[in-house]
C-alpha cells in the first residue's frame, strides 16, 4: 500500500475540502476534471512513492479487470484496502522486494477497450472529446502514454514517459509474484482455488484492421511482453502467488 507524505495527505484532504464547498451544479459540470485532479494529487501514473510492505501489492492497469482482481483480494484480506488509484511499480525499490501481481492483456484489446470506455462518457468528459474525434486523434491526444505500451511503463523501472524496453519488461515482470492473463482469468482463478468475482465480458464492437495496426505500431513493447507470458501456464505464472495465498489462509499447497 502506498504511503503518504504530510504534505500528499494535506494536499489531498485540501481538495477534498474545496470540491465539498463548491456548488452541485460546478460540482456537476466538472466532476471528471475533479476526478483527474484528485488521482494526479494521489499519485496517478506516478513512481516515486513509498509501498508500507505488509501485504501483497497490485498494480492495476487500467482497462485489465482490475477491479475484479482487486476486489477478491481485499475481501481475503491479502492486499489492503486503498484508494484505488492507477499507480506503477514504485522506483524506489527493486521488483523483487516488493510481493507485486498484476493482469496482462492483449494490447489492441486493452487500449480499444480504453478507447470505446471514452466514447461512452458525455460530451463534457474531455475523454469524450478526444475519442469523438476518432481513434487516430485519440491516440496522439492527452491519452498517448495510456494507449502506447502502458503495460510495461506500469511494471518495469524505467521512466513512465520515456520509451519502453522489451527486456528489461520480460526481466521486471518475471520477478512478480503473480501474472494473470486477462483471457485466462477463469482458468487462473481456478489454479489458486478463488472464485472470480466478475467474469469478463466480451467487446461488442472490434476495431477495423486499420484500427488494429494503428494500435499495434504505438504498443510493440506490450505485445512482445504480452505474446511472452501469455504462453505460460498458470502454474508456471501464477505458483509464487498460490503459496502466498496457501500461507496466508492456512490451506495445503496441492
Amino acid at each position: 500500500m502506498k504511503v503518504k507524505s504530510r504534505y500528499e495527505v494535506f494536499l489531498s484532504r485540501a481538495f477534498n475540502k474545496f470540491c465539498t464547498i463548491l456548488p452541485n451544479e460546478l460540482t456537476q459540470k466538472y466532476s471528471y476534471k475533479i476526478f483527474e485532479t484528485n488521482c494526479k494529487i494521489n499519485g496517478s501514473d506516478n513512481k516515486n512513492y513509498r509501498i508500507s510492505k505488509r501485504k501483497l501489492e497490485f498494480i492495476h492497469i487500467p482497462k485489465t479487470a482490475g477491479t475484479s482482481i482487486r476486489k477478491t483480494f481485499i475481501d481475503s484480506g491479502w492486499v489492503e484496502k486503498d484508494d484505488n488509484i492507477h499507480r506503477p511499480v514504485s522506483k524506489h525499490y527493486s521488483i523483487e522486494d516488493i510481493d507485486y501481481f498484476t493482469v496482462l492483456r492483449n494490447p489492441v484489446d486493452r487500449v480499444w477497450s480504453y478507447y470505446q470506455m471514452g466514447l461512452r462518457f458525455g460530451p463534457e468528459y474531455p475523454m469524450f472529446r478526444e475519442a469523438s474525434k476518432g481513434l487516430e486523434y485519440f491516440l496522439r491526444s492527452g491519452r498517448k502514454y495510456h494507449a502506447s505500451d502502458l503495460q510495461s511503463r506500469y511494471c518495469s523501472l524505467l521512466p513512465f514517459k520515456k520509451p519502453q524496453s522489451i527486456e528489461h519488461t520480460i526481466s521486471c515482470l518475471t520477478k512478480f509474484k503473480g501474472l494473470f492473463i486477462f483471457s485466462n482469468l477463469e482458468e487462473d482463478f481456478e489454479y489458486l482455488g478463488l472464485n472470480l468475482w466478475h467474469k469478463n465480458k466480451r467487446q461488442k464492437e472490434c476495431p477495423s484492421k486499420s484500427e488494429k495496426s494503428m494500435i499495434e505500431n504505438i504498443n510493440k513493447v506490450d505485445s512482445a511482453v504480452y505474446d511472452h507470458f501469455s504462453k505460460l501456464t498458470p502454474h508456471q505464472r501464477l505458483f509464487k502467488l498460490k503459496e502466498y495465498i496457501l500461507e496466508n489462509s492456512g490451506r495445503q499447497l496441492s
